[in-house]
């Protein structure tokens, strides 16, 4: 085995050892405040997860959801292997909470990016289809973004050039949005 391949295979376990610990803090936070737990990420396809911009992006989207989300808490944020990250409580409706998570995703082209899962009690993800809303639409295409990710339909290198455009796109239009 090569260096570079040695390396791959060295993100690829630490991505999947960070996607645990995540899924770990959801459930020890679940046991814990028995209400539900919304967790908030950045979509970022390639090995490079801190892309120039995602940080401010990440901020953006804590901002709106502690703004846009009635008796929400941020407990933690962070970076990891797999990117930003924020883990918020939220006493209320899980249906009512999801529904508010996909006005948020879909408010500006840029929020396209983030990635807004919500658990209810038994740590049960909510999925947009749970409550009758579209899925979530490819980065490039029309297509359903599922299908395009199943069949490997793009590129990685086409999709990393589209998210440097929308993250390029959000930069461009921060200070007007932060006033």
């Amino acid at each position: 085995m090569d260096l570079s391949s040695m390396s791959l295979e060295k993100l690829r376990n630490d991505l999947l050892l960070d996607r645990e610990k995540r899924e770990e803090k959801i459930c020890e936070l679940l046991q814990r405040v028995k209400i539900p737990v919304v967790f908030f990420s950045l979509n970022i396809p390639g090995e490079n997860k801190a892309l120039p911009g995602t940080k401010e992006l990440a901020s953006f989207g804590i901002k709106l959801i502690c703004t846009k989300v009635k008796d929400v808490q941020l407990i933690e944020d962070g970076v990891d292997t797999l990117g930003h990250y924020a883990l918020f409580i939220v006493n209320g409706d899980v249906c009512h909470i999801k529904r508010k998570m996909v006005e948020i995703e879909e408010m500006f082209d840029f929020c396209r990016l983030f990635d807004i899962d919500v658990y209810d009690v038994s740590a049960r993800q909510i999925k947009r289809k749970d409550l009758g809303l579209s899925e979530r639409k490819c980065l490039i295409c029309d297509k359903l973004a599922y299908e395009c990710i199943t069949e490997r339909k793009h590129r990685e290198d086409e999709l990393v050039k589209r998210v440097f455009e929308i993250i390029e796109n959000f930069l461009s239009k921060k200070s007007s949005l932060l006033s």
